[in-house]
């Protein structure tokens, strides 16, 4: 599913058990996953913030490099951590990063779209909707008490239809990804560096998006007003990663008229071919996957 790239899982907690945003006519919309406390009863939650990413990158890589929808989550807290570029910062973290991870595996994410169309000489509205559920099944064996380990045998199973997708993922680089995860408290660097890593890869030709476009994409409940500083904030970051990417904001010409908001270039080259990349270690410098069908940018 491309479209995961498009939007984004909410920065920060939500009390609502379904999470949707909109981009133009497209609408996205992750079900939260059913999970059950220890005492048998259960409850809804829609993953978020950073570790929800890491989360989500972790499954999409191992998934993909290892050609398997069987995904081990190895023997210690510790050490999943630094798979998805996290430090270690106590047990009760690693904790809240596999809870995390359990949400998104256990989450359904649909996208829906409506186009008005000419056929035939006649006015149509075509609806279509793309379901997913990222895993068939979970199985985490924790130990009681907060100690450094994961009891063997913990795993995600991968969906068949969501592991045959990532033959069709964007590819973006681990150096990249791990820097922003260890420099920024926020989420936000890494959303924006997947949806860079994913319009300027395919981009054919030049296109804007609006202010408006971004908030409603970029999974803030923050007003514009105080979203604008953090997205350029963000952005900043990013630029460290893919100093190549074309994305230059545009300012109105007045308050009343012109354009408010980013263009996007074509020539920005891909992120696995940054400088910052070629410059990392090798072993850690990109995920290696096929290139996507070529389209051009909305």
């Amino acid at each position: 599913m491309d479209d995961l790239t498009r939007f984004s899982l909410p920065l920060a907690p939500i009390e609502e058990p379904v999470w949707t945003r909109q981009n133009g006519q497209t609408t996205f919309t992750v079900t939260g996953a059913v999970m059950q406390r220890n005492d048998g009863s259960t409850y809804m939650e829609v993953p978020s913030g950073k570790y929800a990413r890491a989360a989500l990158f972790y499954l999409c890589t191992l998934g993909r490099i290892s050609g398997k929808r069987e995904i081990p989550l190895g023997d210690s807290y510790r050490s999943f951590l630094s798979r998805v570029g996290l430090s270690w910062s106590g047990s009760t973290s690693a904790r809240e990063a596999i809870r995390q991870l359990e949400l998104v595996a256990g989450s359904g994410f649909s996208v829906h779209t409506t186009e008005n169309l000419e056929q035939e000489g006649e006015s149509v509205t075509r609806r279509s909707a793309d379901r997913v559920n990222l895993a068939d099944k979970t199985e985490f064996w924790l130990p009681t008490k907060l100690e450094d380990r994961l009891v063997k045998n913990s795993q995600v199973v991968l969906s068949e239809p969501f592991h045959l997708s990532l033959a069709h993922a964007v590819p973006v680089p681990t150096a990249a990804w791990k820097h922003l995860m260890a420099e920024s408290k926020s989420a936000l660097p890494l959303d924006v560096y997947l949806w860079l890593c994913a319009r300027l890869y395919k981009i054919t030709r030049d296109s804007y998006v609006s202010w408006d476009q971004i908030h409603s994409q970029f999974g803030s409940t923050a007003s514009l007003r105080h979203f604008k500083p953090k997205f350029r904030s963000a952005l900043a970051l990013v630029m460290e990663v893919y100093p190549e990417a074309r994305i230059y904001e545009q300012v109105p010409t007045s308050q009343r008229k012109g354009f408010s908001g980013f263009s996007l270039k074509r020539g920005s080259g891909s992120a696995i071919d940054s400088r910052f990349v070629m410059d990392s270690d090798p072993a850690d410098a990109s995920i290696p996957l096929p290139e996507p069908h070529r389209e051009d940018a909305a």
